[in-house]
């Protein structure tokens, strides 16, 4: 058995509380065909399939998180994968996560189905062109309710620099009634990195369809990302099976032979645009700018340190008291100065 499955257990504990992460067994049918079955990320995007121990950031981009809390991250289900040289197929059917309870107003959970396809026409040690498109389709929500929302680019406190629900009744049984709410989202997403030597850019582009049931319209909202990156000691960033993978100093940390790591530095402008006026006259924009350095002092080890500076439109972030109507919007600005010390192996 151990010479074909492969299996992965993965679990976290924050503050007092532990959750499982990935719980799953994996068959490869050939050579480059592979089926997964069991708790897993869902196939979707770029930042989200790539290990969080190897994304350049401390936290992906706004848009990656709110939408894929909708219908991608860890659920349970099944994917079937292939894998090439130069292009990487993924496409599944998922329910929710293994937390799900149902009872009365949720008689059962949420499924979709998710797929990803990336091209890398050209992979080498030092260069790379990969591109990527992504798509889900979600239904049955609990209660017919769906809360997109994102922090700040940070996680030391709860607050969501932009949020907004599309809320919905379904009738309890045995009673009936017209319901109303979010029937079903659909997800599109583009991505795309370069490599060139010790200089990278990478960026994603996401939008989202609420469809809503009744005649509601359905509302739509977008977000992207961009960044540069570029290695001052001449490393270049690494990717393997079409998602990033570890970088790997040319000289591992050791002062006594004048040897200091790999040092790499980036900006990434941010956003996440939650307005439409279907559902509300409010314009809620995030935006931000990061600032990032980081230090691998060898390939398992790496500080990291990110500055943001972020503003919002009509945010919850907002602690003033609300203005009188056409003194414009109420508009969150902030600044975040954030570190990491990451070991993993």
């Amino acid at each position: 058995a151990f010479r074909k499955w492969k299996w992965r257990i993965e679990a976290e504990y924050v503050k007092g509380v532990t959750n499982l992460l990935d719980a799953y067994v994996q068959y490869p049918l050939t050579p480059k065909l592979t089926i997964t079955v069991g708790q897993h990320k869902a196939p979707y995007g770029l930042e989200a399939n790539s290990t969080d121990a190897f994304n350049s950031f401390l936290e992906r981009g706004m848009a990656n998180t709110a939408f894929g809390a909708i219908g991608a991250e860890r659920r349970v289900g099944v994917s079937l994968g292939y894998a090439s040289d130069h292009l990487y197929v993924t496409g599944g059917i998922f329910g929710s996560g293994e937390t799900i309870g149902r009872n009365n107003t949720t008689p059962d959970e949420g499924w979709g189905v998710n797929g990803r396809i990336v091209w890398e026409p050209i992979v080498d040690t030092n260069k790379l062109v990969h591109v990527g498109i992504s798509g889900y389709r979600a239904t049955n929500f609990a209660s017919n309710t769906v809360t997109i929302e994102d922090r700040p680019g940070t996680r030391i406190d709860g607050g969501r620099i932009v949020s907004v629900a599309i809320t919905g009744t379904a009738p309890v049984a045995p009673a009936t009634g017209a319901q109303t709410g979010a029937k079903d989202a659909t997800f599109l997403g583009a991505e795309t990195a370069l490599v060139y030597g010790p200089f990278s850019v990478q960026g994603e582009y996401d939008r989202v369809s609420i469809n809503r049931l009744g005649t509601a319209p359905t509302v739509k909202f977008d977000g992207f990302y961009v960044f540069g990156s570029w290695f001052l000691t001449g490393e270049s960033r690494a990717f393997k099976g079409g998602s990033a993978d570890r970088v790997k100093p040319f000289n591992d940390f050791d002062p006594s032979a004048g040897k200091w790591g790999a040092v790499e530095l980036l900006v990434r402008y941010d956003q996440l645009d939650l307005t439409d006026h279907d559902l509300s006259p409010l314009a809620r924009k995030a935006t931000s700018w990061t600032g990032g350095i980081n230090w691998y002092l060898n390939p398992n080890t790496k500080f990291i340190v990110n500055y943001i500076r972020f503003k919002g439109q009509n945010s919850p972030l907002y602690v003033r008291a609300t203005p009188a109507v056409g003194t414009g919007p109420r508009t969150a600005e902030g600044d975040v100065f954030q570190t990491r010390l990451q070991f993993d192996f």
